[in-house]
């Protein structure tokens, strides 16, 4: 079970890629997998979230079946949505533009990873990662949530791809719910917070993949003392 565990951490997510060899195998796979796409113009941290729940809200409950099913795996590449938008059919776009997102429901995506690069793993500083959100619609029964994220020794990339998971599975699982208000505080390791999480992101820990690491917690205002519930995501993005 270990091997098949390390087989399909290696064989998906955002792997650092670049080199064409890469890419190609990512494209035929995910002609065959619930594979989101994401295209980025850059990257603006409250934009991404923001167009990251929206994107889990408005998906027919069969892909969000699916995507959730496929660890909600997605591709990140570079390009403009703007642009791009007259050849491919997108689910959504940011509403600055700068972000695109693409379903597995979409089969005339399948050539966009040959057609652009991916977003390179960024050795540059991670940027303020400190977000107040909104989960589109509305309701009666507002709920905050904290999403308290480890950015200890990640660069963006890998920051962009927990963050994602994150927000998307808590959408997709009904924890997030339109109208709640979510805070993203980046910690320097969850073990610094002191409350309870009701969901978690765990991946292997780049200091030591034969370790387990948590990147993300969800807890609820005030008092986050409710049950705890994860799975170890087998993805790196």
């Amino acid at each position: 079970m270990a091997n098949e565990f390390q087989k399909r951490l290696s064989a998906s997510g955002i792997i650092e890629l670049g080199h064409a060899d890469d890419v190609k195998h990512l494209a035929k796979e995910i002609a065959n997998s619930a594979t989101a796409l994401v295209v980025l113009r850059d990257f603006n941290p409250k934009a991404f979230g923001e167009s990251c729940l929206k994107f889990a809200c408005g998906l027919d409950l069969n892909i969000k079946r699916e995507w959730f099913r496929n660890f909600t795996r997605t591709l990140f590449l570079v390009g403009n949505p703007l642009k791009l938008r007259y050849r491919f059919r997108f689910d959504q776009i940011s509403d600055d533009g700068s972000i695109g997102w693409i379903s597995s429901s979409v089969p005339s995506s399948s050539p966009l990873p040959r057609l652009l690069k991916s977003f390179h793993v960024d050795p540059s500083p991670v940027p303020s990662l400190e977000l107040d959100l909104d989960v589109p619609g509305e309701t009666g029964q507002r709920k905050t949530w904290l999403v308290y994220l480890d950015t200890a020794e990640l660069n963006v990339s890998q920051c962009l791809v927990h963050l994602n998971h994150i927000l998307a599975e808590s959408v997709i699982t009904g924890l997030f719910r339109a109208g709640d208000r979510i805070c993203v505080r980046p910690v320097m390791g969850l073990v610094e917070c002191s409350t309870r999480f009701v969901s978690m992101r765990v991946h292997f820990d780049v200091r030591d993949r034969n370790r387990l690491r948590g990147y993300a917690g969800v807890a609820q205002e005030p008092d986050g003392q409710m049950n705890i519930g994860w799975r170890v995501d087998q993805h790196d993005t």
